[in-house]
């Protein structure tokens, strides 16, 4: 994965069990090689399922925001293929506060903290008689497209008895997102 400057390669070395240490690599033009590698961050892999295939999956690691898709590795059929995807433009470590307008007009705020396609949804109120409302409840995101955006509220992990959620969210601009729960209450998120 190069920069926006095409001079940095991003690699990984894995450094014990689902875990990994990133390193950034120059380019030298002279000798049309990428080497002196210094240790940057590190990061975890899982094995995932992915329409029927075993996907290597890195998590961590940040690749420069002018990377536009994410390398990756998939077993099918048997043989071993290099997996390109598109980055989410929000996948890496994003903090966003909501604004919840519910169907009878009251406003609640709420916090979204993102770290690679998962993270934790939590609403900035309590509800006595209900006590699914304000816990931090995990939750998957993805995009769909450009400018539309999943986010999988999952509050059945969260607390047993609680529902699960999902909202789509168009964008509005580079930091606003509005969608729409399944609940009727409209959210717009914003980035911090």
């Amino acid at each position: 994965m190069l920069n926006e400057q095409q001079t940095r390669l991003l690699r990984a070395a894995f450094t014990g069990a689902g875990t990994v240490q990133y390193y950034a690599c120059n380019f030298d033009p002279v000798t049309s090689a990428y080497d002196t590698c210094a240790a940057t961050e590190t990061g975890t892999v899982e094995i995932r399922t992915e329409g029927g295939a075993r996907v290597l999956v890195f998590n961590g690691g940040h690749p420069p925001t002018g990377v536009g898709s994410l390398r990756t590795f998939g077993e099918y059929g048997g043989a071993v293929y290099v997996v390109r995807g598109t980055k989410s433009d929000t996948q890496y470590n994003v903090n966003r506060t909501s604004r919840i307008t519910l169907k009878n007009g009251r406003q609640v705020d709420a916090q979204l903290q993102l770290q690679a396609a998962g993270g934790t949804w939590r609403t900035l109120a309590q509800n006595p008689g209900d006590p699914c409302v304000g816990i931090p409840t995990p939750t998957q995101w993805r995009r769909v497209e450009s400018g539309v955006y999943e986010l999988h509220l999952q509050g059945s992990k969260a607390l047993t008895g609680c529902r699960d959620n999902l909202i789509t969210f168009q964008q509005l601009d580079a930091g606003t997102l509005r969608g729409r729960s399944d609940a009727g209450a409209e959210i717009v998120l914003t980035r911090r």
